[in-house]
């Protein structure tokens, strides 16, 4: 299937499903934009340095998170497993793919507190070291995001302007 087929089949799946939720969407708009994702996918499978690029920098972002997570296991004098770490990132990570609120509150703490108490920490350790590793989440993933949204709206909304001028 080509890529613009398969663009065409998305749109009209998405389209229908959005009719489930009364919600309108225009096909040719989500059709281009889907077109556009394919091409920027096939141009990064094609780079290899890109590739490259993307895998170290996920490999260093995951190697961050689990070392956050076991300085703050150090600040209450607990060692962690490496094996626990792993898997009280990973495992909260697809559990915050449902969406239940925002940010995944509730589900993904009660995820990875379930999986400090499997591995054996202390309750009082387990319940601390959750606050404190989903506060700094939270706000540094909420501070990013709030930067990104503001920045790109204010580079969009410019955009719309000055094409509303060109216009006139």
């Amino acid at each position: 299937m080509s890529s613009a087929t398969g663009a065409k089949r998305i749109a009209r799946l998405t389209s229908k499903l959005a009719k489930v939720f009364h919600r309108r969407v225009k096909e040719a708009g989500l059709e281009r934009s889907i077109k556009r994702f394919y091409r920027s996918s096939e141009q990064i499978i094609r780079n290899r340095g890109t590739i490259f690029g993307i895998t170290v920098l996920t490999i260093s972002i995951i190697a961050l998170a689990i070392s956050r997570l076991y300085f703050i296991f150090q600040a209450f004098d607990y060692t962690p497993s490496l094996p626990m770490l792993f898997f009280s990132l990973t495992l909260p990570a697809l559990v915050g793919l449902i969406p239940v609120l925002p940010g995944g509150l509730g589900t993904v703490d009660a995820t990875i507190l379930s999986v400090f108490l499997l591995f054996g920490v202390p309750f009082q350790v387990a319940i601390s070291v959750t606050l404190i590793e989903r506060a700094i989440t939270l706000v540094f993933s909420t501070i990013v995001g709030a930067g990104a949204i503001s920045y790109l709206g204010i580079k969009q909304g410019n955009a719309r302007i000055s094409r509303a001028k060109r216009r006139r």
